[in-house]
C-alpha cells in the first residue's frame, strides 16, 4: 500500500490523520483569539469528548486513525540529532530570538523524557512561568522586567484539530503547505518531520508544495476531484500564485498523474476562508455548497503549457457555464448541486456557518455531518445521501466541520468516466489569472527605473511577483536567457560589491552582453558632458545603470540616453534596494500591508528616503528613529504622507527608541557615515547616533517574529580595515549594529544581499523585453 493515496474526494476512506484537542485550548483567551484566528474558546473536557465521538465513528465504519501527536512522537524516538534539530526549528519559529531565553527554552523542552509529552507542550504552548525563576535569574534582562508571568514564550497552536489545513494529500503525493498566517504556519513543522523522517512516509512519496516556497496554501482549498483533476480555491488563505506554482510541480513530475488543476476563485471572507467551507463533494454525482458563492464563482482550467521542454509554461483558460456545466465537463457525469439548508437564505448562511457544506465523505454517498447542521442533513438524505452525524457543540467554535478535522491519507480508487471537455474555451494570459482585480500586468517596456515615486503600487508589485519568479527560476536552473543579443553598461562612479555583482548575474542570466566602466573608466563630466555620454551609450548599448552622486546626474542620463537607465544609487534614492528589502519582507511575512518597519539611524539618507517611498507605496507603516536633526526632508515626508492617504500605510518621526520599535516588524539601519568625510563629521554623527545603534534591547522591544534588515556593507565588528580604523578612532567594536544582532536567526541580511540580484533582473527584464 502506498503511503499516500488520495485520488478523489468520495473513494472509500482507509486511513485518516486525526489530532485531538489538547491544552492549546486552554490557553487561549478573550485578547488572544484573533490572532489565534478562533472566535470563541471550547471547552476542552466536551470538545475532547466530541472529538473522540468523531474518531470512535471513523474507526466504526473501518477506517484506520492515526494521530498526529503520536506520529510526531515516533519521529522524536528515531535520534537525539533529529530531537534536537527539531527543538530549535520549534524555538526559532515560535520567534524566541534572545540567547537567553532560547537556551533556555531548549533546556526545558529537552527535559522532557517521552516524547509525546514534548510533542504535546509544543503544541499547548510554553509560558514564561514554566521556565524556572532560579535559572531565569542567573542574568538580568529587560524581558524579565517587563513580561508577566503569564506572558507566552511560544504561543499556542490552537487550530491544530484542524488536520486537513497543514498540508494536503494528492495522488501519491502531498502539498506540504505555506499557511497563511504566521500562527498556522507553525503548524506545518509536524508534517515535515513526519514525512521527513517517518519510517512510514520518508522516501515513499512525492512532495508537490514545500511549506518554504513564497506563496500560500492551505489543505482546506485542495479537493481531488479525480486522479487527473485538482480543485484548488483562490481565497481568504490561497493566493493564486501558488497554485500556478503547485500546477507547475505537477505537471513537470513524471510519476504525477494530474494534468489538469481547476481554480475556484471564491469571495474573501473569514466565513468563506477555504473552499471546502462552502463547497464539498459527496457522491459520484452529487455535491453539497453554498449559494452565497455563485453570483461572484470563477473557474480556471490550468494545464500544461505549450512551450516545448519548459517546467514553466502553463495554459490557463477561463471556464464558462454553470459551476453544473463545469463539473459535468471533468467528470463525465450529470451533476447534483445540493445547496446548504436548501438554499432558504438565513438557513444557509447560518448552517454554512457551522459548516453545514463541510462534509467528510467516508464512501461514495455516505458522509460524517455535525449534528446541528438539522435542515442541511435532512435534506441530503432526502437525496439519498447516508448522512452520520457527530457531536459539535464545542468543536464548531473553532469554525472547521468533519473535513477540516481530518487528513485522508489512504482512500480506495474507484471508477472514473471520461471527461467530456469538448468545448473551446476563450483563453486568457497566466498574468491575468494572479489576483489583481483581473487588470492586465503593467507594461513598463522602455521605462527608466530612476525612483520609486515614478511608480504606482501596482507596478512595484508586478516588479516583486515577477522577481519571485525569476528567483524561482534560477534556483531550479531553469533557463531565462530572454534577452539574448542585447547589451548592458554599468556606469559607476562609486564603487561597490552587491550591485555591481547583482547586475552583471542579471544581465548574463538573461543572456545579455555587460560591460563594466569603473569610475576612472568613463570621461562624463570631465571631457564629456553628462548628455553626450548619454547619447553615446545609448547608441551602443540597449540599457544604462548608473550608481554615483546627484540624482540629477541619473535624471539627465534618463532624458538623453533613448533607452532604459537604471538607478544603482545616487545620493537621494536608491530604488533598487528597496525592491529587494520588500520582497525579503514578503518572504518573511506573507504579505506588506500593515507591516511596521523603523528605520534606526541618520534617515536623511538615501536609503532612509526610499525606505519610507516604498513603505507608502505599498502601505506599510515607517517610522524614522533617529535625532530630530538627522530626520528625512519635510517635502519628501509630505509627499509620502499623500500617497499613505491612498494605501492604508503611515509615516511618523520619533526620536525615542522604546517608543518607536515597540512592536515593529522590520527593524533597519545603515551605516551611520559615508567614506571619505573627515574624522570631525564622523565624531560629530556617531555622538548623535549612539544611542540609536540596534542592539538586543532594540530587537526584544520589537514584535517576537521581527528581522532585521541591513543594505550592506555593515561595521559590526573588527574584521575589516575600516571596522579597526573606527574602533582606533573613537573606540567603537561595533557601530550601527552589534554583532549579536547581525548574527541572529532573525538577521535576514544575507537573504535581502541575495533578493538584490532576482530583484534587479526584474527591472532589466521587465523595461528591456519586447513580447
Amino acid at each position: 500500500m502506498n503511503a499516500i493515496n488520495v485520488r478523489s474526494e468520495i473513494g472509500p476512506l482507509k486511513k485518516v490523520l486525526l489530532h485531538r484537542p489538547g491544552n492549546e485550548l486552554l490557553n487561549l483567551t478573550p485578547d488572544s483569539l484573533s490572532r489565534l484566528l478562533f472566535d470563541d474558546i471550547p471547552f476542552l473536557p466536551d470538545a475532547q469528548a466530541e472529538h473522540d465521538e468523531f474518531a470512535r465513528t471513523l474507526k466504526e465504519n473501518g477506517i484506520e486513525v492515526v494521530y498526529l501527536e503520536d506520529l510526531m512522537a515516533s519521529v522524536l524516538e528515531l535520534s537525539g540529532d533529529i530531537e534536537d534539530k527539531f527543538i530549535r526549528q520549534f524555538i526559532y519559529e515560535a520567534g524566541i530570538t534572545t540567547p537567553k531565553y532560547k537556551n533556555l527554552v531548549y533546556s526545558y523542552l529537552k527535559s522532557f523524557n517521552n516524547k509525546k509529552e514534548l510533542v504535546l507542550k509544543t503544541m499547548e504552548g510554553i509560558k514564561l512561568e514554566e521556565i524556572s525563576r532560579a535559572k531565569r535569574d542567573v542574568e538580568k534582562s529587560l524581558v524579565d522586567l517587563v513580561s508577566e508571568e503569564s506572558d507566552f514564550l511560544a504561543d499556542p497552536m490552537p487550530n491544530l484539530y484542524f488536520t486537513r489545513d497543514p498540508f494536503a494529500s494528492a495522488g501519491n503525493g502531498v502539498i506540504l503547505n505555506k499557511m497563511y498566517s504566521v500562527t498556522r504556519n507553525r503548524e506545518t513543522i509536524y508534517a515535515e518531520y513526519i514525512f521527513n523522517y517517518h519510517p512510514d512516509f520518508k522516501g515513499k512519496l512525492d512532495k508537490y508544495y514545500d511549506r518554504y516556497l513564497p506563496y500560500h496554501i492551505e489543505g482546506g482549498d485542495v479537493l481531488n476531484l479525480n486522479s487527473h483533476t485538482l480543485a484548488v480555491g483562490i481565497s481568504q488563505r490561497t493566493e493564486a500564485a501558488a497554485i500556478d506554482e503547485l500546477a507547475k510541480n505537477c505537471f513537470r513530475d513524471p510519476n504525477c498523474k494530474i494534468d489538469t488543476i481547476l481554480a475556484f476563485n471564491i469571495p474573501e471572507s473569514r466565513a468563506f476562508m477555504h473552499l471546502d467551507t462552502v463547497f464539498t463533494q459527496i457522491d459520484y454525482d452529487k455535491f453539497t455548497y453554498h449559494p452565497g458563492i455563485m453570483d461572484t464563482l470563477q473557474v480556471f482550467e490550468i494545464t500544461e503549457g505549450d512551450i516545448p521542454d519548459s517546467d514553466e509554461d502553463l495554459n490557463v483558460t477561463e471556464v464558462n457555464g454553470s459551476l453544473e456545466e463545469i463539473l459535468e465537463k471533468y467528470l463525465g457525469r450529470e451533476i447534483e448541486l445540493i445547496p446548504c439548508a436548501g438554499g432558504e437564505k438565513i438557513s444557509s448562511e447560518r448552517e454554512q456557518w457551522n459548516d453545514g457544506t463541510n462534509t467528510l465523505c467516508i464512501a461514495p454517498g455516505v458522509v460524517v455531518v455535525y449534528d446541528r447542521n438539522n435542515i442541511t442533513n435532512n435534506i441530503l438524505r432526502e437525496h439519498g445521501i447516508k448522512v452520520i452525524e457527530v457531536s459539535s457543540a464545542e468543536l464548531s467554535r473553532g469554525r472547521g466541520g468533519p473535513r477540516c478535522m481530518s487528513m485522508p491519507l489512504v482512500r480506495e480508487d474507484i471508477e472514473e468516466l471520461e471527461p467530456k471537455k469538448d468545448e473551446e474555451f476563450a483563453t486568457i494570459k497566466i498574468e491575468d489569472f494572479i489576483k489583481v482585480q483581473n487588470i492586465n500586468k503593467p507594461d513598463l517596456r522602455g521605462r527608466n527605473f530612476l525612483k520609486l515615486l515614478d511608480y504606482t503600487p501596482e507596478e512595484i508589485r508586478y516588479l516583486l511577483d515577477l522577481s519571485k519568479d525569476l528567483k524561482d527560476k534560477k534556483r531550479r536552473g531553469t533557463p531565462h536567457r530572454y534577452l539574448s543579443g542585447k547589451n548592458i553598461v554599468l556606469l559607476f562612479e562609486k564603487t561597490s560589491t552587491r550591485t555591481r555583482c547583482a547586475f552583471e548575474v542579471a544581465g548574463m542570466d538573461l543572456g545579455m552582453g555587460v560591460t563594466y566602466l569603473d569610475p576612472g573608466a568613463s570621461q562624463m563630466g570631465k571631457k564629456e558632458s553628462i548628455s553626450d555620454t548619454a547619447k553615446v551609450l545609448g547608441r551602443m548599448y540597449d540599457g544604462i545603470e548608473y550608481r554615483g552622486y546627484d540624482q540629477a546626474i541619473v535624471e539627465e542620463l534618463a532624458e538623453n540616453a533613448g533607452v532604459p537607465v537604471w538607478n544603482g544609487l545616487t545620493t537621494e534614492f536608491h530604488p533598487t534596494q528597496m525592491l529587494a528589502d520588500v520582497l525579503t519582507v514578503e518572504e518573511n511575512f506573507g504579505h506588506l500591508k500593515g507591516i511596521k518597519l523603523v528605520f534606526m539611524g541618520d534617515a536623511r539618507n538615501n536609503v532612509a528616503n526610499s525606505l519610507m517611498v516604498v513603505c507608502s507605496k505599498m502601505g506599510m507603516h515607517f517610522v524614522a528613529c533617529g535625532p530630530k536633526s538627522l530626520w528625512p526632508n519635510e517635502e519628501l515626508v509630505e509627499e509620502c504622507k499623500e500617497i499613505c492617504k491612498t494605501t492604508g500605510g503611515s509615516i511618523e518621526m520619533n526620536e525615542n527608541v522604546l517608543e518607536a520599535t515597540r512592536d515593529a516588524d522590520v527593524i533597519y539601519t545603515d551605516v551611520w557615515v559615508s567614506m571619505g568625510e573627515p574624522d570631525d563629521v564622523w565624531n560629530e554623527r556617531i555622538n548623535l547616533l549612539k544611542p540609536y545603534q540596534v542592539n538586543m534591547d532594540v530587537m526584544n522591544n520589537a514584535r517576537p517574529d521581527a528581522i532585521f534588515l541591513h543594505c550592506l556593507p555593515s561595521f559590526h565588528d573588527l574584521k575589516t580595515t575600516i571596522g579597526k580604523d573606527i574602533y582606533e578612532k573613537f573606540g567603537l567594536k561595533e557601530m550601527e549594529v552589534t554583532d549579536e544582532v547581525f548574527n541572529l536567526p532573525c538577521s535576514k541580511v544575507f537573504d535581502q544581499a541575495e533578493n538584490r540580484l532576482h530583484t534587479i533582473k526584474a527591472v532589466v527584464y521587465a523595461t528591456m523585453r519586447e513580447d
